[in-house]
C-alpha cells in the first residue's frame, strides 16, 4: 500500500523525466488487484500519458491543477472552502507532522494531495492509516471529482474525458476507497 500511495504521490506532483517510469510502476503494483476495474483505467491511462511529450504532460498539470481553481490539489479547500477552519485544519497538519517528525519532500501547504499522501505512505499504518485516509484523502477527493461533474458540460466533458490526470485522480479515489472498505485483495504492500 505504502509503495502505491508514494508512486500516486510522484504521479501528482509537477511531472518530471521519471514520470513514465511511475506510471509504469504504478501499473506493475496495481496489477494484483482483485476484479475492481481500476487496472483497465490504469491502462487506458498510461496510454495516454504516453501519447504525450513530457513538456506536453507539464503543460497539462499546470493547466489542470495550477490554473484552475476548480481542481487545486489543497484539499482542505475542498473540506472547509477559504475560511477560519482551513486554517485551523492546516495549522492541526502541521503539529501532526511535527509529532511524527516529518518533513516534506516538496515545499507547499501542509493540506497538498501529494504532501498528504507522503505523509501516509511513510508515517501511518493500519487503522491509523485508513481513517487517515478515509476522512481527509477520500473525502476531499470525493468532492473533488464531484465538482467537477457539476461544471458546465463543455468544461466537464474536457476534464472528464481527455484529462488524463481526472483519470488519475478516479484511479487514486477508487482503490482507496476500495483499501479501506477492505474490498482489495494487496499482492504487493
Amino acid at each position: 500500500m505504502n509503495k502505491i500511495l508514494t508512486l500516486f504521490h510522484y504521479l501528482l506532483w509537477y511531472p518530471d523525466e521519471l514520470f513514465q517510469d511511475h506510471l509504469d510502476q504504478l501499473q506493475q503494483n496495481i496489477a494484483g488487484l482483485a476484479d475492481s476495474g481500476i487496472n483497465v483505467k490504469i491502462n487506458s491511462l498510461i496510454d495516454s500519458f504516453k501519447a504525450m511529450s513530457l513538456t506536453s504532460i507539464e503543460e497539462l498539470y499546470s493547466q489542470t491543477f495550477d490554473f484552475n481553481t476548480t481542481h487545486c490539489q489543497y484539499l482542505g479547500y475542498y473540506l472547509f472552502g477559504e475560511t477560519y477552519f482551513r486554517s485551523n485544519f492546516l495549522s492541526n497538519l502541521l503539529d501532526v507532522f511535527k509529532k511524527f517528525n516529518y518533513l516534506p519532500s516538496v515545499s507547499d501547504l501542509p493540506d497538498h494531495l501529494v504532501i498528504l499522501l507522503e505523509f501516509t505512505a511513510t508515517n501511518l499504518i493500519g487503522n491509523d492509516q485508513k481513517e487517515f485516509l478515509d476522512s481527509i484523502i477520500i473525502t476531499a477527493l470525493n468532492k473533488m471529482l464531484h465538482i467537477s461533474e457539476v461544471e458546465n458540460e463543455k468544461e466537464k466533458d474536457y476534464f472528464n474525458i481527455h484529462n488524463p490526470y481526472f483519470s488519475l485522480l478516479t484511479i487514486l479515489y477508487e482503490y482507496l476507497t476500495s483499501y479501506v472498505s477492505k474490498e482489495i485483495i494487496l499482492t504487493t504492500i
